[in-house]
């Protein structure tokens, strides 16, 4: 018995299940007859591989349905190279050219002149407030 009540009882429950569980009706001499009965697949034997060897290796080549040959010069490419990159320098400096001469106004004599403000840089918004602030009030 458990702790919270709860028992089993095995005698019991192998009488109630005795019915279902039925012994083996194959023995072993039935497997090992079943196991010697059967055929066994052919067996393939398993060959080395037969390499042609020879004393002097020989490089085997593949053949091209068309006959292509490759032409590379690199003092040729380098220089083609070269010439590609001054040209992109020299598109680049001639944008940024461009670009720097828009910001420049025209250096023409009616251009040339210095703009002023024509008032003194001072807080006005604080003179304002010191001069009303300073004086006697408006009703005084």
């Amino acid at each position: 018995m458990t702790e919270d009540g709860f028992s089993i009882d095995v005698q019991a429950e192998q009488q109630q299940l005795s019915s279902t569980i039925l012994p083996s009706s194959i023995g072993m001499s039935d497997v090992a007859a079943v196991q010697t009965s059967l055929e066994l697949p052919r067996s393939v034997p398993i060959e080395p591989t037969k390499l042609d060897v020879s004393k002097t290796p020989v490089a085997e080549t593949a053949k091209v349905a068309v006959d292509v040959a490759i032409k590379f010069d690199p003092e040729t490419s380098y220089k083609e190279l070269r010439s590609t990159v001054n040209d992109m320098q020299m598109t680049l400096s001639d944008t940024v050219n461009n670009m720097t001469n828009r910001w420049i106004p025209n250096p023409r004599q009616s251009s040339n002149f210095e703009e002023r403000a024509l008032t003194m840089p001072t807080n006005l918004i604080f003179e304002a407030r010191r001069d009303r602030f300073g004086g006697y009030p408006h009703w005084a």
